[in-house]
């Protein structure tokens, strides 16, 4: 998801401040910047001259993701999972943290969760680069990766994606 994130501010927040950076980059070099981090000059009008943005990369991100969600009262739910099945990932995720589970309100709520509503009527795997619901696809990064971005990743976070149960090893 996160290598996406270069997808929604180069076509849709033009007051973000890394927008005219991506608006100028290729989308392979976009997401070598989103993955890899690094130091940007940017004009900002409210100062007078120029002020840097340090990008930590996606190592940051993976860092935070997991110190989450190693705490035991963090309900854990995977996007794959909740697409893949509302009911059985949100029943596993609250009974992990110990809350009672009312099948009525689970049925409820999974009815809500599904990628239509929330993308304003698409399906799954119709795209949209404009919408923060872009394509509702579970591992569609490997259609945008290329060898470089597989590296980067192999060699940042290949670990973290193990053990998030992204990846079984370093051979993908």
């Amino acid at each position: 998801m996160w290598q996406f994130r270069r997808l929604y501010i180069k076509n849709v927040l033009t007051h973000h401040p890394l927008h005219n950076l991506f608006s100028e980059l290729s989308d392979s070099e976009a997401i070598t910047f989103m993955l890899s981090g690094g130091i940007v000059q940017i004009e900002n009008k409210n100062v007078e001259g120029f002020n840097f943005i340090d990008h930590e990369g996606v190592k940051y991100s993976c860092d935070k993701a997991l110190g989450w969600i190693s705490n035991q009262h963090v309900a854990k739910i995977r996007y794959e999972d909740l697409m893949d099945d509302p009911i059985s990932c949100l029943k596993a995720s609250l009974q992990a943290v110990g809350v009672e589970i009312d099948n009525r309100r689970i049925q409820d709520t999974s009815s809500r969760l599904q990628f239509s509503i929330f993308s304003g009527g698409r399906k799954r795997g119709v795209e949209d680069k404009k919408s923060h619901f872009r394509k509702g696809i579970s591992g569609d990064y490997v259609n945008h990766f290329n060898g470089l971005h597989k590296a980067i990743c192999k060699q940042i976070i290949g670990y973290h994606l193990i053990e998030l149960g992204y990846e079984k090893d370093l051979c993908w």
